[in-house]
């Protein structure tokens, strides 16, 4: 999960999920800019659902990056073939990793310039 929000970071999309929402053309940043296996990835590694577990388990894929593709591939696959469709998966996965998102401490520079403004960091 980790590798994850370091891509997005690293790729310029670390505000992905605020922006989640859409645009007009009706493609949501997050189905743009991440594929299948992210999606898959991260539905599958914050799955709770309380009357559906998943039959992909992430220990049953090598450990790295591949293999955390790969899993997210399958879990993406398993879910389409259960009766949900890409944007169902898709939306899925936005709001789990708003979540993650949402858990994370703000920036350093984020904080400071709260701080600076006379506002108690959130």
């Amino acid at each position: 999960m980790a590798r994850v929000l370091t891509a997005f970071a690293a790729s310029g999309t670390s505000s992905l999920v605020e922006r989640a929402n859409g645009d007009a053309s009706g493609v949501s940043l997050w189905e743009a800019a991440a594929g299948a296996d992210v999606i898959g990835m991260v539905v599958g590694l914050l799955w709770s659902h309380p009357s559906r577990d998943l039959e992909t388990r992430r220990r049953h894929y090598d450990a790295g990056e591949d293999g955390d593709l790969d899993y997210g591939d399958a879990v993406f696959a398993e879910l389409l073939s259960d009766g949900y469709s890409d944007a169902d998966v898709a939306t899925l996965g936005g709001a789990a990793m708003g979540s993650v998102v949402d858990a994370l401490p703000p920036a350093p520079e984020v904080v400071e310039a709260r701080v600076e403004n006379g506002r108690a960091p959130a």
